[in-house]
């Protein structure tokens, strides 16, 4: 669609890159500026799209929330790729181009360019996994994840990094346990449903809160839900639970699954709601 304009690239003042609301959104997002001024990055800063009126004023057509990190990091100028002489309907209309084909961010992309480029948090992640033999998929999905997934070969890229950021000593002591819980040491691979989402995520939920308990025993965790099927069936129960109490989310259904296994025949019973 841009092929049918001319424009030329050039840095202009932000205090003269208008904004029309008849057809841009109501409001900024904060924090998507926040976001962009917290990773500020010229090599990652696109160009702004913007159109000279045949008045003179210059108007945003893309770029709304990069000037006002800008303006708010007080640079006088932004990089801007400038049409002249479009109609107001013309600029709506390329708005509305390029919202519907924005490409979203992509995880593993980022992943894959943040191992490459020496990322301390990313080359953790990857070598506290590999010790417990599983593989980040960074390839992209292929066909027949459940044979990926028993190879050792982990999908689960926003199960991973948010289970992380409770800390590497939570990340490790979870990998650790998912391991000794689902991983076959005589056949050599994985439960085929060990290495997904929610099943990450809900250990992760489990143990951050169990932890916090002094007579909390991983070994007991480890004996009671360990074994073929019951990642599986944990997630079943989770899935149902979640459809009669919406509360929660599933990470906090798939721990609970499990602590029902946990605390069968215990006379004192492990309590996550305490923490959670």
């Amino acid at each position: 669609m841009l092929n049918n304009y001319n424009f030329e690239e050039k840095m202009i003042p932000v205090d003269q890159l208008h904004i029309d609301q008849s057809y841009q959104r109501n409001s900024l997002s904060e924090p998507t500026i926040k976001a962009i001024i917290s990773n500020f990055n010229w090599f990652a800063f696109n160009f702004i799209l913007a159109n000279k009126r045949i008045d003179g004023k210059i108007y945003i057509v893309d770029g709304w929330h990069r000037v006002e990190s800008l303006k708010r990091k007080s640079i006088k100028e932004a990089p801007t790729r400038l049409m002249k002489g479009l109609t107001r309907e013309e600029e709506a209309k390329i708005c509305t181009y390029m919202l519907k084909n924005r490409k979203p961010p992509n995880i593993a992309e980022n992943l894959k360019a943040s191992l490459i480029a020496g990322d301390e948090k990313i080359l953790s992640i990857v070598n506290i996994l590999a010790q417990h033999k599983i593989l980040l998929g960074l390839e992209g999905r292929r066909k027949g994840m459940k044979d990926q997934r028993q190879k050792g070969y982990c999908h689960c890229f926003s199960s991973i990094l948010k289970c992380y950021s409770k800390g590497e000593k939570h990340f490790e002591s979870t990998i650790d346990t998912l391991e000794k819980l689902w991983y076959d040491k005589i056949a050599g691979k994985w439960d085929h449903d060990a290495l997904r989402q929610q099943v990450i995520g809900g250990l992760s939920f489990f143990l951050f809160y169990a932890e916090k308990n002094r007579w909390f025993d991983k070994k007991r965790l480890i004996t009671t839900c360990g074994g073929t099927g019951r990642a599986k069936r944990y997630l079943t129960i989770a899935q149902a639970n979640r459809v009669y109490n919406t509360q929660g989310t599933m990470d906090k259904h798939y721990a609970l699954a499990m602590l029902c296994d946990y605390n069968k025949n215990l006379r004192s019973k492990l309590d996550l709601s305490t923490y959670s």
